[in-house]
């Protein structure tokens, strides 16, 4: 699914795709803390840091960590279930 602001649609996405637990994968830490601000303990957010958002230190630093980070999304590849499901 393609969301112009993913964070107003989360209603849409739980109809569509039901789910005890989501995981949102971005590079704007902003929509990760806004998710994680409605479904709290339902999402894992996993912010990668690559791309012009996800590298600039001011809106880094303004926003609240994710719960995981990788330096690509290729990186993800590397990491199973327990990874995105229980906490650091």
């Amino acid at each position: 699914m393609i969301y112009v602001h993913k964070e107003q649609e989360l209603a849409d996405v739980e109809q569509r795709y039901p789910a005890e637990h989501y995981v949102l994968v971005d590079d704007k830490l902003r929509i990760l803390a806004a998710v994680k601000q409605i479904w709290g303990a339902r999402v894992t957010t996993v912010f990668v840091r690559q791309g012009h958002y996800a590298l600039d230190p001011k809106i880094v630093s303004e926003n609240p960590a994710a719960d995981r980070t990788v330096e690509r999304i290729g990186d993800l590849l590397e990491f199973g279930r327990d990874w995105l499901f229980h906490s650091a």
